[in-house]
């Protein structure tokens, strides 16, 4: 495990996609670790069952952690990450993956932002000034 995590640490934050200083991690349920497995391209490269696949999550999410990087766990809904990849014509691989826990972290921060702009409804009015 110690040698598997050492490789993908240096491979994760190229696959992972860079959000305004944050990577997100997809995190899976393990409801949807099988469904997940089922619509991969690339299973073959996925752990077999989700508590290996999550203490090996959890290890890199450390291990980034531990070298500064600022690693976000995002969960991701399988049926929305089919449809993600369908919308855009993209198989369900590694890369499609990573790109859609980024742009989930993306709206995220969006909404968040929103939120800080006019707690009251999440939305600035239209002068661009905080509601009252």
């Amino acid at each position: 495990m110690a040698k598997r995590l050492k490789k993908k640490a240096r491979k994760a934050p190229r696959r992972m996609s860079r959000v305004k200083n944050h990577f997100g991690m997809a995190w899976y349920s393990a409801e949807q670790w099988p469904l997940l497995r089922d619509v991969s391209v690339d299973r073959d490269v996925l752990e077999e069952t989700h508590s290996e696949w999550l203490a090996f999550a959890e290890e890199l999410f450390a291990a980034l952690t531990e070298k500064g990087i600022s690693a976000v766990k995002v969960p991701v809904d399988v049926n929305e990450l089919v449809a993600w990849c369908r919308d855009r014509g993209l198989r369900v691989d590694g890369a499609a993956r990573a790109d859609f826990a980024a742009d989930c972290l993306r709206k995220a921060e969006r909404k968040r932002k929103q939120a800080e702009s006019d707690p009251a409804t999440g939305e600035a009015d239209s002068s661009g000034r905080q509601g009252s």
